[in-house]
This record gives C-alpha cells, sequence and structure tokens, in this order.
C-alpha cells in the first residue's frame, strides 16, 4: 500500500475537492479554480468551529434565510466542500462519492436557476405586453368615453329641441283654440241677430191647392 492508502488518504480523491463544479449567476456550470487543499485531518472541535463559522458568515454577509440567495449558496457550498475534506481524509471511497454528490446538486441547481431565469425573462415579457396592452385599452376607454360624452350632448340637444317643439305646437293649439271660439261666438252672434229678425216678420199662412 503507498503512504497515501496507508494515512486513509486518496491524491485523487483531494483532487476532486480542488476542481468543484460551480454555478454561475447565469445558471451556467463552470470549474472552480483549483485550490490548496489542506491535510490537516478532522476534529469534533474543528466541526463545531466549522458550524459557529457557518452561522457568523451567514449573518455578516446577511444572506437571506429564505429563497434564491448567492451569498448564502456559496457560504454553504463552501461548508460542504469542508465537509467533504474531512470526509476523504478518513475515507477515500466516500469523500469521491459526495463529491459526486455535490456535483448532481450543483447541476440540478444550474438547471433550476437557468429555469428560473428564463421563466423571469418570460414573465418580464408578458409583463411589458401587459403594460402595453393595458395603456391600448386604456385609449379605446377614453375613446368610448367621449364618445359617450358627445351621444350624451346630442340627447340633451334632442331633449331641449323636443320641449321647444312641445312650447310652440302648445303656442300654436291655443291661439287656434282662441280663434276657433271667437269664431263660434260670432256665429252664434249672427244665429241670435236672425232669429230676433225672424220674430218681425208677419206669418203668412200657407194655403192648400186642390184640383
Amino acid at each position: 500500500m503507498s503512504g497515501a492508502e496507508q494515512g486513509g488518504m486518496s491524491d485523487d480523491g483531494l483532487l476532486q475537492l480542488e476542481e468543484p463544479l460551480r454555478v454561475a449567476d447565469d445558471g451556467t456550470l463552470e470549474s472552480a479554480e483549483p485550490q490548496d487543499v489542506s491535510r490537516e485531518p478532522p476534529t469534533r472541535t474543528g466541526v463545531i468551529q466549522l458550524w459557529e463559522q457557518l452561522d457568523l458568515k451567514i449573518k455578516e454577509q446577511q444572506a437571506r434565510p429564505r429563497g434564491i440567495c448567492a451569498i448564502r449558496r456559496s457560504l454553504y457550498r463552501q461548508c460542504f466542500d469542508e465537509l467533504i475534506r474531512q470526509v476523504t481524509l478518513d475515507c477515500p471511497e466516500r469523500g469521491l462519492l459526495l463529491s459526486r454528490v455535490r456535483d448532481e446538486a450543483s447541476m440540478t441547481m444550474a438547471a433550476f436557476l437557468s429555469l428560473f431565469i428564463s421563466a423571469s425573462h418570460f414573465g418580464s415579457s408578458k409583463a411589458t405586453q401587459a403594460e402595453a396592452g393595458k395603456w391600448e385599452l386604456e385609449g379605446e376607454l377614453r375613446a368610448l368615453e367621449e364618445e359617450v360624452a358627445g351621444l350624451q350632448a346630442e340627447v340633451r340637444r334632442l331633449e331641449a329641441w323636443k320641449r321647444q317643439v312641445g312650447r310652440r305646437w302648445e303656442e300654436r293649439r291655443e291661439v287656434q283654440v282662441a280663434l276657433f271660439s271667437e269664431e263660434l261666438e260670432c256665429l252664434e252672434r249672427s244665429e241670435k241677430q236672425y232669429q230676433v229678425r225672424g220674430s218681425g216678420w208677419p206669418h203668412i199662412p200657407l194655403r192648400c191647392v186642390g184640383y
């Protein structure tokens, strides 16, 4: 057995720690820059310190506790890498398996992030279209309101014309009634005069003529 295998440490396993996959901001995967990996064996105190440092970094960098947060993702990724390093020092095969799990999780995260970005762009385009449609509908609404106002003005004008025609017709009817009444009175006076004149004429009896 080699010295690395005797110490429970694999150079290939540690190499997987040096070249992990990272999720870029645009949702694509990229290889992280190689970094030197410490061969210091893990201890219980080191794990507790790692936990405390993670909580401290989250508070210091004001990472969001929920939702998509690049700061929180980066801190947990660093913590997970450290855990893989510690596991790899103890069991290289288990470390390699965790590295594959890490890369698979990174690819899944990249797929979800890409889908999220695509959905955001789609939602933005739909919102822009809806806003444009809103302005168009508002223009049509204003045009309809102006048309309604014009029709209401026309209704008021016709109602005024109707009242004016009604008044004129009533005035004309009153004039005609007055004329007819005056003419009727004139006729009645003439009839009385004829009756008075007729009463002064001598009565002439009619004789029957026989053959």
